[in-house]
């Protein structure tokens, strides 16, 4: 299952200069780049580190952060990138675990950006007899193979997986599903020492009933690819 990615370009990191926006060197020239992810990064995004980005026209941003190279691989860094894989998978009827074609007619419809109640989920499946709300979750951060979410606090992280338990007591099926967008992970963690209230939240949901699953991408430059699933480690 992959991705196309739009055409892209090398291009060498400057600095961040705030949570989606960045300062590259491009064509010789520093050039404003659009990040579109609010995650820290700070393992990646080095001085002088090589990105690959997007051109941009008519924009105030001169190009779009898509890739940075990280001990000579590609990390992809574009949080978007995950529901379009996410999107990709499940259109093409195939489940997370392992991927794999959905039981015969179970879901008909994959519906995205899906509002239930007073949050907004990424995807709602609906079938003849069963429903399914999945939350997706985006990953950078690999520390010596295990893949950690988050890389900064997110409360509205935690609130997703509370509301997620909250539905699932309510009979409606309910999925997080984390891509880590590299190829060197061979566990997810939820990242308790940076974020305990998140890892809390993780644990109550999973207990409550919530599926968790991982999966991993191999990373070029012209697509992104889910290639494995990984275990989830809560302990």
């Amino acid at each position: 299952m992959k991705v196309n990615l739009p055409e892209l370009v090398p291009a060498a990191f400057v600095r961040r200069l705030h949570r989606f926006g960045a300062l590259v060197h491009l064509d010789g020239e520093e050039t404003l780049a659009h990040l579109v992810n609010p995650g820290r990064m700070r393992e990646l995004l080095l001085p002088g580190v090589r990105v690959w980005v997007e051109r941009l026209q008519g924009k105030k941003c001169r190009c779009r952060v898509w890739l940075v190279e990280k001990d000579r691989r590609l990390v992809c860094i574009n949080s978007l990138a995950a529901n379009r894989l996410a999107k990709a998978l499940l259109s093409q009827g195939c489940w997370p675990n392992p991927p794999g074609p959905f039981p015969n007619g179970r879901y008909r419809e994959v519906r995205p950006e899906a509002r239930i109640g007073n949050s907004r989920f990424d995807f709602l499946l609906n079938g003849d007899n069963e429903g399914c709300v999945i939350e997706t979750k985006s990953v950078t951060l690999v520390e010596h193979g295990i893949a950690l979410f988050p890389d900064a606090p997110t409360a509205r992280g935690a609130r997703h997986v509370l509301e997620l338990a909250r539905l699932k007591s309510s009979g409606l099926r309910s999925v997080v599903l984390f891509i880590v967008q590299r190829d060197d992970a061979v566990l997810l963690c939820p990242n308790r020492p940076l974020d305990p209230a998140f890892a809390d939240a993780m644990t109550q949901a999973v207990k409550a009933g919530v599926e968790a699953y991982a999966l991993t991408c191999g990373v070029k430059t012209n697509a992104l690819e889910i290639i494995r699933e990984i275990p989830i480690g809560l302990g």
